[in-house]
């Protein structure tokens, strides 16, 4: 693991994320452990605060507030979603800049839109970095994603285009014609919230395609992907399985940049 390799480099400094979980989901624990474990793997450490699926607004803040000023704390990250009852806009922005590892508070989104991420967004910076593994060059690539989540889709459309995506469409779900903007991209991300929304005819032969759509179902998790595009595909980054690991890889990674941040000049 390249992450591990450079913390160890740097003597095992003490590197911590913390994460907040509201509420007693079984799959949102299940995601919260996945990353402690990643942590530990790579010789990070980690906090955990867990609340009650009714803790208030002010209950959550003041315990971001409390990591905000403990200089032990490099990382925070909030799981979402959080139940309704809370503006999940206000707590993700009381997250300091350069504590946010996830990047989605407004300074975050902002620095990206400029041009200048500190923090990518992890599941955008996690989807960009799969292609790369891939060996796809967006440079040259026509891109296309399609969903409305200024947190998935807006973002992963900022980030092609930070990284000098050839031509990068960001494009609603239920807009007419749709498969007819699909179908010209070479590299397609899908974030729409829809189980099985893209089928097969609305992908270009050869195309990459990203599932980054997350879906709870009586089933269990799904994607936005039909079974069916397999078959048209050059390859696909299923959901479940590729994007989670990827989101959790870019936040540690992000974690480690905020460490080099914030640690004092010597």
């Amino acid at each position: 693991m390249r992450l591990r390799l450079q913390i160890a480099a740097a003597g095992d400094p003490r590197v911590c994320i913390a994460t907040i979980l509201v509420g007693d989901d079984a799959r949102d624990l299940a995601n919260a452990l996945r990353k402690h474990r990643k942590a530990e793997e790579a010789g990070m450490h980690y906090v955990h605060h867990q609340f009650p699926a009714d803790a208030g607004q002010q209950e959550i803040e003041a315990s971001i507030d409390d990591l905000a000023r403990d200089s032990r704390i490099h990382g925070i990250f909030v799981q979402l979603p959080l139940p309704s009852h809370l503006n999940a806009r206000a707590i993700l922005d009381r997250i300091p800049f350069e504590k946010d590892v996830d990047g989605l508070s407004r300074c975050s989104l902002g620095a990206l839109v400029q041009g200048h991420p500190v923090h990518a967004p992890a599941t955008p910076g996690g989807i960009l970095g799969l292609l790369a593994f891939d060996g796809v060059d967006v440079t040259a690539s026509r891109a296309v994603v399609v969903g409305r989540s200024v947190e998935i889709a807006r973002a992963t459309a900022l980030l092609l285009l930070e990284r000098k995506a050839g031509c990068v469409t960001l494009v609603d779900p239920d807009m007419g014609a749709l498969l007819d903007v699909t179908r010209e991209a070479d590299v397609l991300v899908v974030c729409a919230e829809r189980p099985g929304f893209v089928t097969a005819p609305f992908v270009k032969p050869g195309a990459t395609v990203v599932d980054a759509g997350y879906n709870r179902t009586p089933f269990g998790i799904v994607g936005d992907l039909d079974p069916g595009v397999e078959a048209v595909a050059r390859a696909i980054v299923a959901m479940p399985g590729g994007i989670g690991p990827a989101t959790i890889a870019n936040l540690l990674q992000n974690t480690w940049t905020a460490y080099n941040r914030l640690r004092p000049a010597t």
